[in-house]
């Protein structure tokens, strides 16, 4: 009888270790379809970001290129404001040096968005790295 007491606890031991090992598995099942799904909402998220880090490496060209623009268009009005000083009476001199001055406005005010965007840029990147 001692022998058939034993087995069956045996038995009841390793029935127990196996509904413990099929919970086990039960769990893993679920924690690797959670992060399945995490992995796949980072991968949007990720997508979306990159996109939006290429939209702003576009406005960031066109700021560059319109700073540019501006640039030359302060160059121009600089050198136009040099040689009509002579003649100041010039109406040409007073809508250059108004243009200047918007044209000055502007490529402060492009300066100030370009810095943010590369701003925001820096932080996508370390948003995307972590994601």
């Amino acid at each position: 009888m001692d022998n058939l007491d034993k087995l069956r606890s045996e038995l009841k031991l390793l029935e127990k270790e196996r509904s413990d090992q099929a919970s086990y598995m039960i769990s893993l099942e679920t924690e690797l379809r959670q992060s399945e799904v995490e992995l796949k909402s980072a991968k949007e998220e990720s997508i979306l970001l990159n996109h939006e880090l290429d939209m702003l490496r576009s406005e960031i060209l066109e700021a560059k290129s319109d700073i540019d623009e501006i640039s030359g268009k302060e160059f121009a009005a600089q050198k136009a404001e040099g040689a009509d000083q002579v003649a100041p009476s010039s109406p040409h001199v007073t809508s250059h040096l108004i243009d200047y001055s918007d044209t000055g406005h502007k490529l402060h005010g492009l300066k100030t968005n370009l810095e943010a965007a590369e701003f925001e840029i820096r932080e996508l990147k370390s948003v995307a790295k972590t994601a």
